[in-house]
């Protein structure tokens, strides 16, 4: 009874590992957890000379949307530079958490500014924070 417990839990430990390794291939991604009193920790990251099925990230937003209060935050990476840009450029906040029944009730999309392979076209990101605010 113990001996398959164990290699049932053997097994699962490496169906998660396996899931985990397979989603984190790409360098683009974004993420957040209720962090208790502190509020909603956030995550995002690109890499701009990343090919992802054709495109590169030349930015990404991670969002905090809870059930009752909506949009509460949100976290951005600075604009890449162009598609050779190999630098990782990530961006992590601290959200504060609004008083609420059941703070775990909330989402994290994220969102990526997506350029295609050699277009020849690159977001222009100079004073585009300061036009949009």
């Amino acid at each position: 009874m113990k001996r398959s417990i164990i290699l049932a839990l053997l097994g699962l430990v490496i169906i998660v590992s396996t899931v985990i390794r397979v989603s984190a291939q790409s360098p683009n991604y974004g993420s957040a957890y209720y962090a208790g009193s502190s509020g909603y920790s956030t995550y995002i990251q690109i890499q701009p000379s990343y090919n992802q099925n054709g495109n590169h990230a030349a930015r990404g937003t991670v969002r905090v949307v809870t059930q009752q209060y909506g949009e509460i935050g949100s976290s951005s990476t600075p604009w890449g530079a162009n598609q050779n840009d190999t630098r990782i450029l990530s961006a992590n906040r601290m959200i504060p958490s609004p008083p609420q029944i059941n703070p775990y009730a909330f989402t994290a999309p994220t969102q990526f500014v997506w350029v295609p392979h050699d277009s020849g076209h690159w977001p222009v990101s100079v004073g585009l924070e300061s036009a949009t605010h």
